[in-house]
């Protein structure tokens, strides 16, 4: 086969695995933009917020909640696996360590948390202008929101692994380092 013939096969079935791929994670972002939707229009009523700094709140508040169970998880496996017993009281931690260890945590989940969600605003627009393209066409609400979340889930997808792959690393270094 002429090499044409191959990458045209090749960005064909990639661009195929990229739209099955981000399906699942479209369901669950679906499900969050759902009740993100609600949060923030409750966020903007009671405070008389922007949509923009509803949606930021909103966005910071689930990105935390993601980010908190991405830095939590691997300590209570181990936790599971690990026969600790009782530790020695001159082996303990103490006080002043256990409070730097949650200080140096809460801030490196602040951080993380904060930049996801300014990470994600350019997305949250282009779902909002899809949502708002499909719903003045007079589709029904809930299909609108998971068309436009899941067009906007392939775009982030298609972005993350074109451009930002060294992103995941440094993420997770960050997260995770001491």
């Amino acid at each position: 086969m002429p090499a044409i013939v191959e990458t045209l096969f090749a960005l064909i079935f990639s661009a195929i695995d990229l739209f099955r791929g981000s399906l699942p994670f479209a369901v669950v972002f679906f499900l969050l933009a759902f009740v993100g939707r609600h949060l923030r229009a409750k966020l903007q009523k009671r405070f008389k917020l922007s949509w923009v700094l509803s949606a930021l709140l909103v966005s910071f508040l689930f990105s935390f909640i993601a980010v908190l169970i991405a830095y939590v998880a691997p300590y209570i496996i181990s936790a599971q696996f690990a026969s600790l017993g009782i530790v020695p009281k001159e082996l303990s931690p103490e006080f002043l360590d256990i409070l730097s260890f949650f200080l140096r945590a809460s801030f490196k989940l602040i951080v993380c948390a904060i930049f996801i969600a300014f990470f994600s605003m350019p997305f949250l627009f282009l779902g909002s202008y899809i949502y708002a393209a499909l719903e003045k066409r007079k589709f029904n609400r809930y299909f609108a929101l998971f068309v436009a979340t899941y067009l906007t889930t392939v775009v982030l997808f298609a972005f993350l692994l074109m451009y930002l792959q060294p992103l995941f690393l440094g993420f997770f270094y960050f997260l995770y380092s001491a």
